[in-house]
């Protein structure tokens, strides 16, 4: 029974679809990394930017990303993030997108 769910889970996941964003945090820090625009399924997003504006999530789940903050010497690279969306100054999508 537990392998159907699995298989069952797996048939309704939806192909990642990323997008590279770039944040600023109110601590100064800047993310530079990716999200899935498909992941809300539901919401049929389409842009990087409803990640933002049209998610009622909290926080952001970003991918492949590196972190530039003055406390570190050389920007940290994550697998992946969480970022809470309250904290951020600014965001913009990469325009070579």
């Amino acid at each position: 029974m537990l392998k159907s769910q699995a298989n069952s889970a797996t048939e309704k996941s939806q192909p990642v679809e990323s997008r590279i964003l770039r944040l600023k945090c109110a601590d100064g820090s800047r993310i530079n990394g990716s999200v899935n625009i498909n992941r809300f399924s539901s919401d049929q997003f389409d842009r990087a930017s409803d990640v933002l504006t049209k998610n009622t999530e909290q926080f952001i789940v970003m991918y492949n990303v590196t972190v530039d903050n003055s406390d570190f010497e050389t920007p940290v690279k994550y697998k992946s993030l969480l970022v809470n969306r309250k904290y951020i100054v600014w965001a913009e999508p990469d325009e070579d997108q």
